[in-house]
C-alpha cells in the first residue's frame, strides 16, 4: 500500500502508520509482519518507516498540477509491505 503523510486523491490514498495498525486490529491476526520499500533511481529497496517519511519530505508534495503529476505523487514511491497470519 502506498505509505507516508495520509493523503486522499481521486484514485489513490496514502497510509500512514495509524491507519495501518487500525487495518492491523480490525484483522485480528496471530502474526504480522510489515516491510517498508522506496523506489528511487529505478529500483525498489527496502528500508525504514523513517526512511519513506524523510524521503517524502525531500520531495515537493504541493506542487501538484495537471501537467506534473509524476512529481506531486512521491509518496505513492514508498510503500508498506504487510503480511497478516490468521
Amino acid at each position: 500500500m502506498p505509505y507516508g503523510a495520509p493523503k486522499e486523491y481521486k484514485n489513490l490514498q496514502v497510509f500512514d502508520e495509524k491507519k495501518i495498525n487500525n487495518i492491523i486490529k480490525k484483522f485480528k491476526p496471530q502474526k504480522s509482519f510489515i516491510k517498508y520499500a522506496n523506489f528511487n533511481q529505478g529500483i525498489w529497496k527496502e528500508c525504514s518507516s523513517a526512511e519513506c517519511l524523510r524521503d517524502e519530505k525531500l520531495s515537493d508534495i504541493n506542487s501538484f498540477t495537471a501537467n506534473n503529476i509524476n512529481h506531486s505523487l512521491k509518496s505513492a514511491n514508498s510503500v508498506v509491505l504487510i503480511k497478516l497470519v490468521k
